[in-house]
């Protein structure tokens, strides 16, 4: 995260809600042919929804080591 100085908040440009809206807007893009290309690829690779005994398979932020390895460490306690 970038630290603001004290005295440089007045110097960082005004971002309002219109403009963010503008830059961030998808309805500007969604008909694209390029984007809805890429975008049909991959729902076409990837589509289909994780079932649930893939999603256990699937490791959360900061999780090293496989769910095979942490079935062996779990005592049951919390």
């Amino acid at each position: 995260m970038i630290g603001i100085r004290a005295g440089q908040q007045d110097r960082l440009p005004e971002i309002s809600e219109k403009t963010l809206s503008a830059l961030f807007d998808y309805q500007l893009f969604e008909n694209e042919p390029s984007l809805r290309k890429l975008i049909d690829e991959v729902e076409n690779e990837y589509g289909a929804e994780i079932s649930e005994d893939d999603l256990s398979l699937v490791s959360a932020a900061g999780e090293t080591e496989s769910s095979e390895k942490r079935k062996g460490k779990m005592d049951g306690t919390l």
